[in-house]
């Protein structure tokens, strides 16, 4: 994939090897491949209508868009721009997000991201590095923190909405 943008109605899987250097590559189904993903400096966007699972990898940008809960499979590192737009869930689980201080973490009206799982007692942090500018929640956004154990709430971001939460 260099400069395009692709689209797959379904999952991604298999032991391959998927690269690109820019470009957008929009997934409906969910990444569970077991080969190598490098996405260089393009875009992966989960855009499907329902739930999706979202490969432990580093992405350069991460967009969830559609509906559904998307939910992460292991850490991420995103060395660009997160964006949680639609009607979308992003469900860490009990893992972390891992950003950078230039890029972008956008929360569009409608949208949820919940740190941690009720199920699981390991703390999960904000999503790290991305600096309070460039830190954009949508005063009609949710960030629940919900892992089974003790968490920091940062201060770092202005909520929309918060909640904490635990099983």
């Amino acid at each position: 994939i260099s400069s395009n943008t692709h689209t797959m109605a379904g999952n991604l899987s298999g032991a391959g090897t998927i690269s690109f250097t820019s470009g957008t590559l929009n997934i409906a189904g969910s990444n569970t491949m077991t080969g190598t993903f490098n996405a260089g400096t393009g875009t992966v966007n989960f855009n499907g209508t329902g739930g999706q699972t979202i490969k432990a990898a580093s992405y350069y940008n991460l967009g969830t868009s559609g509906s559904g809960t998307k939910v992460l499979q292991g850490a991420i590192t995103i060395n660009g721009n997160l964006a949680v737009s639609g009607t979308t869930t992003l469900l860490t689980n009990q893992y972390q997000i891992t950003g950078t201080s230039s890029g972008t973490l956008t929360m569009d009206s409608g949208t949820s991201l919940l740190i941690g799982n009720p199920a699981n007692a390991t703390g999960v942090s904000f999503p790290s590095i991305f600096t309070s500018s460039n830190i954009l929640l949508n005063s009609n956004s949710t960030v629940s923190y919900q892992a089974n154990t003790s968490q920091t709430i940062s201060a770092t971001p202005v909520y929309g909405h918060l909640t904490t939460a635990t099983s």
